[in-house]
């Protein structure tokens, strides 16, 4: 069966699709830590809801007749709840007050209605991230993997050269699979051991484009060159 579907598809699309596909998951590899860093240094928090009047935001700068009129922002009526939450907060936990500060990103304006009532969601620090990376340490987790493929733009020129395309494609495409396998284990060693890993995963991005023209070839006719080029090079997107 798998026999004649072959025959009928034609080896050279199935070729094409099977290059396509692992093409495809060495790009995933460099690209899925650009979704994971955002759940890794991101902290959890949980959310309750609440109302206050508007007479009792911040010694009754806040007037209703005002808040009709749209006089006031919404970034003035975060700032006062967020300074009267945090007095409470204080007034009942002396010990902590640095930790009890509530900041304007904490406070979302839900409505606001006619009779002064403000409905509020405040949000509620749950759990902090694991992981803290500065700004430049994020460009350098980014430009790891360009980095990585520079460097290995030599040896696996040699190594096509000398041991073929297949057997190099497959060896960087192993590399490329346990280094993203081993990312969070590097990640709580360090950012450095990171680092490591993402240029681990660049050297598998440097093969790509030398695949790209043996496969097309070795394997289209002169008719399907630009098929196989244009669907070789889809795995980018």
């Amino acid at each position: 069966m798998i026999k004649i579907i072959i025959i009928m598809i034609g080896y050279r699309i199935i070729i094409l699709l099977l290059t396509t596909i692992c093409l495809s998951m060495m790009m995933a590899n460099m690209l899925t830590f650009n979704f994971c860093i955002i759940c890794m240094t991101a902290d959890n928090y949980d959310y309750m809801e609440g109302n206050i009047k508007i007479d009792k935001l911040n010694g009754n700068t806040i007037k209703t007749s005002n808040l009709k009129s749209g006089n006031h922002s919404n970034q003035s009526i975060q700032r006062a709840i967020a300074m009267l939450l945090t007095n409470e907060l204080q007034s009942f936990n002396q010990e902590h007050k640095q930790l009890d500060n509530i900041s304007l990103q904490d406070i979302d304006i839900l409505s606001i209605n006619n009779n002064g009532t403000i409905f509020y969601r405040r949000r509620f620090l749950r759990k902090i991230a694991e992981y803290k990376y500065t700004s430049r340490e994020q460009s350098i987790l980014f430009a790891a993997t360009a980095i990585g493929a520079l460097f290995a733009i030599l040896p696996i020129s040699f190594s096509i050269q000398y041991y073929g395309i297949r057997k190099t494609f497959a060896i960087v495409l192993i590399i490329s699979g346990l280094s993203t396998a081993l990312c969070p284990l590097a990640a709580s060693f360090g950012v450095s051991f990171l680092i490591i890993s993402r240029i681990l995963q660049g050297i598998g991005f440097a093969s790509c484009m030398p695949l790209i023209g043996s496969v097309t070839s070795t394997w289209a006719k002169l008719t399907e060159n630009g098929l196989f080029s244009g669907a070789l090079t889809s795995f980018i997107q």
